[in-house]
């Protein structure tokens, strides 16, 4: 039972300490931010190497080294989601079964009571 209630306790939880936990809607909007400015960052460097090109300036090499890093965060991003998406899944199933067994036990008790 500690167990049960333990477990319930840590589905239910939205906030632990001071640290959010992100639903998968809000981490999908993360990811839409991420790959926006990944547009704009591929653009840009695309505009920077044809008006220059066989020429790398400095804003050139500084949108490469944003774009690893924006990629790099992207991965992240959506293994997050990948975790999340998985965790919501185990806490619907947790709490499907765990309804149903509470109705077949209101259930039983029922029936028992009117057969008494």
């Amino acid at each position: 039972m500690l167990f049960l209630v333990c477990f319930v306790g840590i589905v239910n939880t939205s906030f632990a300490g001071e640290i959010r936990i992100l639903n998968s809607y809000e981490i999908k909007e993360e990811i839409k931010k991420i790959e926006l400015k990944i547009n704009y960052t591929k653009n840009r460097l695309k505009y920077l190497n044809y008006t220059n090109p066989n020429y790398k300036t400095q804003e050139s090499l500084y949108l490469e080294v944003e774009l690893n890093e924006l990629e790099y965060y992207l991965e992240g991003w959506q293994k997050d989601l990948e975790i999340r998406l998985g965790y919501e899944k185990l806490r619907r199933n947790f709490l499907i079964c765990f309804y149903t067994t509470l109705a077949v036990i209101i259930i039983y008790i029922i029936y028992g009571l009117y057969k008494v």
